[in-house]
């Protein structure tokens, strides 16, 4: 891109600048807010959250393709919409580094596989408590094969847990 002066293109990348740390910001207020949505068992609230927190976190990563946290906050939200492949996906990109924040939604992920496949996904916003929900899936006999993947996402999701409580250690 070639500018008219130099004024020019500093003003232009000054506000590509702000739109970076406003769009975060947003981004991170969003999923906060869909946490608590998720909390009080606010199903729709949460999605809807959830889903402007995923259109901010890739606006941001448009600018910043390789940034972790936008990268971790992108997989969570991504994950509490039950589109693990995608989630997955999108944390594979920040490959092995040291950041708690991607660990934890690594964790979050498996964690989430893990009930769904041994759950379904019907049991995601279901407005029973936890211990009800897990009885439902014990009386209903899951698959073997369906209870060896949780078990493998579960151990996954320990894995990753235990490599974020030894960044945040150092």
């Amino acid at each position: 891109v070639a500018f008219p002066n130099n004024s020019m293109a500093v003003r232009d990348a000054a506000q590509i600048l702000r739109d970076r740390e406003e769009s975060n910001g947003e981004a991170l207020r969003h999923l906060a807010v869909a946490r608590v949505h998720d909390a009080q068992g606010d199903a729709p609230g949460a999605m809807r959250q959830y889903a402007r927190a995923i259109d901010l976190y890739r606006k941001r990563l448009e600018i910043s393709p390789e940034e972790v946290r936008s990268l971790a906050g992108l997989g969570e939200a991504l994950v509490a919409l039950g589109r693990f492949s995608e989630a997955q996906s999108v944390l594979e990109r920040a490959g092995n580094v040291s950041e708690v924040e991607l660990w934890l939604a690594r964790a979050r992920l498996f964690r989430e596989r893990a009930w769904f496949g041994a759950a379904g996904e019907a049991q995601r916003y279901a407005s029973s408590s936890f211990l009800e929900q897990l009885i439902g899936v014990v009386a209903h006999s899951p698959e073997p094969g369906k209870v060896d993947d949780a078990k493998r996402f579960l151990n996954l999701a320990e894995d990753a847990l235990a490599r974020a409580f030894e960044i945040e250690a150092n």
